[in-house]
Parts: C-alpha cells; sequence; structure tokens
C-alpha cells in the first residue's frame, strides 16, 4: 500500500523536473545599432549649453505581434489579450532548427508561458503549431485556427532594450563664442554613467575654416553667436568607432 504514495512522488518530481530540449531564446537581441540624433546635410539651430549632435549604441528585442488576435489556438481560445486594449506581446522563448519553425513563441500572460506557438522568422507557422512546454511534460501539438500552413500569424517587430549595461553614449555641446572662436564640450558615458577622464574641450577659430573636424565627424558651421549656433553634420563616417 506504500508503493502507490512512493510512485506518485516520484512522478510528480519527475514532472516538476521537466526541462524542455530546446535553445533558449530569451531576450534574443539583434546586433548593435547606433541612435543619432541628427541627419546628415540637414540645418539644425541649438542654444548655448545643448547638444549639437549625440548618439548612442543600443540593440533591439525581437518580439511578434499576432496579425489577428482572434485567431484561435486552444480549446476555442483566441490570441486575445487578459487586458483589454492591451498590445499583446509574443517574444521568441526557444530556437528550433528552422524545419519545424525557427522559434517558439510565449507570452508573459498567454497562459504562464505554458504553452507555445511555433512560428517561422516571417510570421508565419507549420502545421500544427501550437504545443505545451511545460512543466508536465506534453508534448503533444495542436492545430490553429486558421490552419493554412503558409497563413502569417504574426508581424515580426523590434523594440528598445530596456537595459542600458555597456551602453555607450557620446555628446557634442555648444558652450559658446568668444570673438570668431566657438567652444565645445565632448563628453561620453557608460551606463548613463559620465566618463570624466575622457571629456575635452574644444575650440574652433572660425576665420581659419568653417569647416571643424572631430573623430569622424565633419560639421559645417553656418552661423554662430554666444547664445546659439547653427550648423549642418556634412559627414560621420557612420560613427564605425562608436561601435
Amino acid at each position: 500500500m506504500k508503493l502507490i504514495p512512493l510512485m506518485l512522488i516520484l512522478f510528480i518530481a519527475g514532472c516538476s523536473s521537466f526541462q524542455p530540449p530546446w535553445e533558449s531564446a530569451r531576450e534574443m537581441k539583434t546586433d548593435l545599432q547606433i541612435y543619432k540624433s541628427y541627419n546628415l546635410d540637414t540645418k539644425y539651430t541649438v542654444t548655448t549649453g545643448s547638444p549639437m549632435v549625440l548618439a548612442r549604441t543600443y540593440k533591439e528585442y525581437v518580439w511578434f505581434k499576432p496579425v489577428s488576435l482572434k485567431t484561435e489556438i486552444w480549446n476555442g481560445q483566441t490570441l486575445a489579450n487578459d487586458q483589454q486594449g492591451a498590445e499583446y506581446i509574443f517574444t521568441p522563448t526557444y530556437k528550433l532548427d528552422g524545419k519545424n519553425g525557427d522559434y517558439i513563441l510565449t507570452a508573459k500572460n498567454f497562459y504562464h508561458r505554458a504553452i507555445g506557438i511555433i512560428a517561422f522568422d516571417d510570421g508565419t507557422v507549420p502545421e500544427n503549431p501550437v504545443m505545451r512546454i511545460d512543466r508536465k511534460g506534453s508534448m503533444k501539438r495542436y492545430p490553429i485556427t486558421p490552419k493554412s500552413n503558409d497563413k502569417k500569424i504574426f508581424e515580426k517587430h523590434f523594440f528598445l532594450e530596456g537595459d542600458k549595461s555597456d551602453q555607450f553614449m557620446f555628446e557634442l555641446i555648444y558652450t559658446g563664442k568668444s570673438g570668431q572662436t566657438i567652444n565645445l564640450l565632448y563628453r561620453e558615458y557608460i551606463n548613463d554613467m559620465s566618463r570624466d577622464s575622457f571629456r575635452q574641450s574644444l575650440t574652433y577659430n572660425l576665420n581659419e575654416s568653417k569647416e571643424i573636424s572631430f573623430k569622424s565627424l565633419n560639421i559645417s558651421i553656418l552661423e554662430a553667436t554666444n547664445s546659439e549656433i547653427t550648423f549642418t553634420v556634412q559627414d560621420d563616417n557612420n560613427l564605425e568607432w562608436l561601435r
């Protein structure tokens, strides 16, 4: 009689220790990107104390948005969010080999991530794409409605990362004019912390040239007073040094 409870305990322990056999894809990010506060060959005017040029590195998280929240995926249940009006975000949780799909997608409020949807990178899904991936160890797959294999169920999107670890930023600040000499201040930041040892005060004599250069930036000064400056960024070599 004691054997049955023991077997039950072993069964529960086995279920709770189940680990899906796929590679994790949590927090999947794109390659390093660069945000710029400016466009080339565009005229800007800033006041003294303001950045003329600002740029920072960042990465993007990959996520998928349902094309229709009415798509049925589980016992008549749909992709509709539990929170009315909130945008439903599905993120790649596991990576697949590409034959049956590129990812298994889940969402935070979607059955506590106990159900996943197999999807390709283009948002289409294979046959029977719905899968139980919880600790119970069920590997069964279920159909989705609409059932067409080439039907696009998701759209791929990106959003900026919230984590600023290793994020690099610089700014070039206009600090005024003395005679025909303009004054700039260069500052760098890592994780929003100023790198004071890399701070530089720069001066340029406009009588010598109205084209100034710093690092990969080539800037044309159109007009400058002690209170504001007008300029265009002619070239920046795509800020390759920033990467």
